[in-house]
Formats: C-alpha cells, sequence, structure tokens
C-alpha cells in the first residue's frame, strides 16, 4: 500500500501544544529608535518567548494603539533602562516607543514554526477590539 504525499497530521497553529514544548528557534534584533519615535517589530513567526533590552527607557505594548498617545494609550508598560526577564509570550508584534531620547532596543525570542500569519491579529485581541 503507497502512502499518499497529503498526509493527516494538522498544520502547526497558535493553539498547538507541541510547537511551545520545544525550543525556540534563535531570534535577535537590534533597533535604533530616535527621540520619541515608535516602531512596530514584526517577528517572521509565532514567538515562544521574548526578551527586551534597552539603553534607556522606552515604552513596550503588543499593538501600536497601546502606546502613548494611540488609540489606547493606557495598554503599555515602561522598561527602565534594563531587561525584561524572559517573558512567556505567544505574539508577532511588539511595538516600541523611545520616552528618553533615543535608545537602542534588543530583542532575543525563540520562534515556533508557526507562521505569523496563522496567529491572531491584533484586532482578534478582546481588549484591542473592545475599545471605545
Amino acid at each position: 500500500m503507497a502512502i499518499e504525499n497529503n498526509t493527516r497530521w494538522p498544520k502547526p497553529n497558535i493553539n498547538h501544544v507541541p510547537e511551545y514544548q520545544l525550543s525556540g528557534l534563535p531570534y535577535t534584533k537590534k533597533i535604533v529608535l530616535a527621540g520619541g519615535a515608535n516602531f512596530t517589530l514584526s517577528l517572521p513567526r509565532v514567538a515562544r518567548w521574548i526578551i527586551v533590552s534597552c539603553s534607556t527607557d522606552i515604552e513596550i505594548a503588543f499593538s501600536s494603539g497601546g502606546i502613548t498617545a494611540g488609540t489606547a494609550p493606557t495598554e503599555h508598560f515602561l522598561l527602565n533602562n534594563g531587561n525584561t526577564g524572559r517573558l512567556e509570550l505567544r505574539c508577532t508584534e511588539i511595538t516600541f516607543k523611545d520616552v528618553a531620547g533615543g535608545s537602542n532596543v534588543y530583542v532575543m525570542a525563540g520562534l515556533t514554526n508557526i507562521k505569523s500569519e496563522d496567529s491572531y491579529t491584533q484586532t482578534d485581541l478582546s481588549w484591542i477590539t473592545k475599545q471605545g
């Protein structure tokens, strides 16, 4: 009996637990922010974990609207010249804003095999869609 090329295995998706049990694929990025600038980093795959380091104070949000002066300006956190430690997050985008006159931001992440387009979009997230 011949085995067909199309298998019955589901493709990895945002809820595929084995993807989060494996070690993440390494990813790093340096971002240079000018004074007051915003930058949205789009990851090539869904993150398993993330670490962010910065040289000055920055705001971090998971939608561009979460940054100060955005549509939901209170949905961010402030990172004071340091690092976040390891954040166990399933995300594909992170938005940064410089608040101290220019900063170097370093992102290290462990990525899954799940394509970004197979993840949630920021408009699917309840705290984004329920904004008034």
